[in-house]
């Protein structure tokens, strides 16, 4: 890596390279060499390829060799069958040997590697851009995206999947009961467990997908967070080491959030206007009911939203300060003890707890309200429904099917955004 950088003519020492880095034994995994590779300017791209297959234009290349050594290849002859190589023992100095002795000591693994575009102070917009790609939350979770990608696949299907029970109702109301159809009955109902089978396969997947991404973001993440704790300079230390414990000790609700039952809210929530497009085409005005109540809960968790921020807000601040108490208390608990200032730290604790208290209480009422507003919209949509459905029965606009079917669907679309209210919550 010391090499690399002072063959792009922007060096760095092997300790400046080292520093924050998980290195054990004195050895750089893989991993390890990306991101000690993309913080010195450099792009990596780790492949398997022989070496005659590696092309000219991509050196210089970093291979792995045998007994876990490395070298940087520089040049290839093909003519002469030699390669020009730096090896880390051998100082800044240039190695020609024999392709043959090169290719019985290659793994088969290296790094095609390049240096990225530097910016320098002049260029203020473009350092905005690249701060903004390296995001320690948004660049983890883009890291993602083909995952996340699959996760809305899922969600997709599974969402349309969710259609299949209220369907499977109206046609037994609306066509097996009138007729006594039992061989469509049993047609209907092997073809919706079918779907109930790849509904539970796809939910598996998609929980399946959205824990390896939690856990790649919450490694990438912790790992970024404690790097940026580790290079802060003396001037930016905070006044309390307590109340930053806790600062960053709340960092883990991100990690929960990343890898809970928020984001399959959060991915389901788009479809649930797929779900109220069926129930327009079997329902007809029926579909305007549950849109006039996803607006009112939207307008209802808005309101909420103003005063929650603030209890939260005020909550977290408290909390803090009553970690700084408890740190330092502990931290200087000799001086503490000669000084008599037992009482103060006492009367501070107490204050700070009695305060969370307070606001906890007010956080939860904020946080059930906005839950019970959802779930009474929804009983009251249901019967809303009904009623509408009874009138358009008897005017020969809607079966009865469908009208089971409209309510079925309507609890699924209002169940989903209900679950927002938590969702907002937590965000």
């Amino acid at each position: 890596m010391v090499l690399l950088s002072k063959y792009f003519h922007n060096p760095y020492t092997a300790d400046s390279i080292a520093a924050g880095l998980p290195i054990t034994d004195n050895a750089m995994t893989p991993e390890l060499f990306q991101r000690a590779a993309k913080r010195i300017g450099i792009s990596t791209r780790f492949v398997k390829r022989t070496l005659n297959k590696i092309p000219d234009m991509v050196l210089p290349a970093v291979l792995l060799l045998k007994d876990k050594q490395a070298c940087v290849l520089l040049e290839v002859d093909r003519a002469k069958k030699t390669a020009k190589i730096f090896r880390p023992e051998s100082g800044e100095g240039e190695v020609i040997l024999s392709l043959e002795d090169l290719e019985s000591s290659f793994t088969g693994y290296s790094f095609f590697v390049r240096p990225l575009y530097q910016f320098d102070k002049r260029s203020t917009k473009a350092d905005e851009t690249e701060r903004k790609k390296g995001h320690w939350f948004w660049g983890t979770i883009v890291g993602s995206w083909r995952i996340y990608r699959d996760v809305f696949i899922a969600s997709l299907l599974i969402n349309i999947f969710a259609v299949a029970s209220p369907l499977f109702v109206m046609n037994v109301y609306d066509r097996v009961v009138p007729n006594n159809a039992f061989d469509t009955l049993w047609v209907l109902a092997i073809g919706a467990s079918v779907v109930y089978l790849f509904d539970f396969l796809l939910r598996s997947l998609r929980s399946y997908f959205i824990d390896i991404a939690g856990k790649k973001s919450d490694i990438l993440i912790s790992a970024s967070i404690f790097s940026r704790v580790s290079n802060i300079t003396m001037a930016s230390r905070p006044k309390s080491v307590g109340a930053f414990a806790k600062n960053l000790q709340e960092f883990e609700s991100i990690r929960d959030f990343i890898t809970s039952a928020s984001i399959t809210t959060l991915v389901d929530i788009p479809f649930m206007f797929l779900i109220i497009g069926v129930i327009w085409l079997i329902g007809d005005s029926v579909g305007y009911i549950p849109i006039i109540t996803i607006a009112l809960i939207i307008l209802y968790s808005l309101i909420i939203q103003i005063p929650l921020r603030r209890s939260i807000e005020e909550s977290q601040k408290t909390a803090s300060q009553k970690n700084a108490v408890l740190i330092e208390s502990l931290y200087n608990a000799e001086s503490v003890k000669l000084n008599n200032a037992e009482g103060v730290f006492q009367t501070q604790w107490e204050n700070a707890v009695g305060n969370i208290a307070d606001w906890g209480v007010k956080t939860r009422q904020l946080s059930q309200s906005c839950s019970a507003f959802a779930m009474v919209a929804q009983q009251l949509t249901t019967v809303i429904i009904v009623i509408v459905g009874v009138y358009q029965i008897s005017e020969g606009l809607m079966s009865m099917g469908a009208l089971v079917a409209s309510v079925m669907l309507t609890g699924r679309a209002l169940g989903t955004y209900g679950s927002s209210g938590e969702f907002g919550n937590t965000l």
